[in-house]
């Protein structure tokens, strides 16, 4: 279902490919009783690029000291999966790291990114939004700021190198700076 990848001979690679061989022995992924457990979603981020599915979107939820992420991922078989991953809540995680997984987890559960109306939010962080492509298993392309419904978009024109094809994923900026805008941004609506 889920296609494994192949190991790079450096010793760099070899690390990555061993942590997420104990990620992938934690558990089957398939629901929250046999959840991968990772210390932090990038960690999650790291086993979904290794099994090269498309991510298509993500939400958590919270229970106790620990979150449930739930990454829904586009399958060889072209069917969506839910992939699950038990992650430490972000008040459990030193003081350093916290503001970065709040960050991570925010932008991930603003939307899928698929039209103005289900933008992932970023606030601006242009940095975030190549994040977010690299995450999707997507390469940058023509990147276009689109004034819309009294909100700024990112529309990144983004490749899939695996199927050749090309999407536009929607960013919604925040209002700071020179993107200001003057009261609420209303998302646009079709």
């Amino acid at each position: 279902m889920l296609p494994a990848r192949a190991q790079a001979p450096d010793a760099a690679q070899a690390e990555r490919d061993a942590a997420i061989a104990r990620v992938l022995a934690s558990g089957d992924g398939r629901g929250p009783a046999t959840a991968y457990v990772v210390a932090r979603a990038i960690e999650a981020h790291s086993v979904i690029l290794h099994l090269r599915s498309p991510f298509l979107r993500q939400r958590s939820v919270e229970e106790n000291a620990t979150v449930l992420d739930i990454w829904t991922v586009r399958g060889t078989d072209g069917a969506e999966h839910e992939i699950h991953f038990r992650v430490p809540a972000p008040d459990t995680l030193p003081p350093e790291q916290r503001e970065a997984e709040r960050n991570v987890r925010r932008i991930l559960t603003s939307g899928d990114g698929l039209t103005p109306e289900t933008a992932f939010v970023v606030g601006g962080a242009i940095p975030a939004e190549y994040a977010i492509l690299r995450l999707m298993g997507l390469e940058r392309g023509v990147q276009a700021l689109v004034n819309r419904g009294s909100c700024y978009y990112d529309v990144q024109t983004a490749r899939d190198p695996a199927s050749g094809e090309t999407r536009e994923i929607w960013f919604r900026l925040g209002g700071g700076g020179a993107l200001a805008y003057s009261g609420r941004c209303e998302p646009a609506r079709n």
